[in-house]
């Protein structure tokens, strides 16, 4: 909090972010999995967005990203 000079609101919003994400896509990725049969589509594709995630949040030297923008960005891909 102090190193970012953030105040407990920002993060709190932030956080805030994580659960409203996960609230509204849930039951679509349900719905998807079960009602259109895409259960391998679905496994590729939250592969593919947690490889990207973890890459980000590290953060990658190749991606020479500055260390106050991945750790509230990276978590919520």
């Amino acid at each position: 909090m102090f190193q970012y000079q953030l105040s407990k609101t920002v993060i709190g919003l932030v956080f805030l972010l994580a659960g409203l994400i996960y609230t509204f896509t849930a039951p679509l990725i349900g719905y998807l999995v079960d009602h259109k049969n895409c259960t391998i589509e679905t496994m590729i594709g939250g592969s593919l967005l947690a490889s990207v995630a973890f890459t980000v949040f590290g953060p990658s030297p190749i991606l020479r990203i500055p260390k106050y923008t991945f750790i509230f960005y990276a978590h919520y891909f």
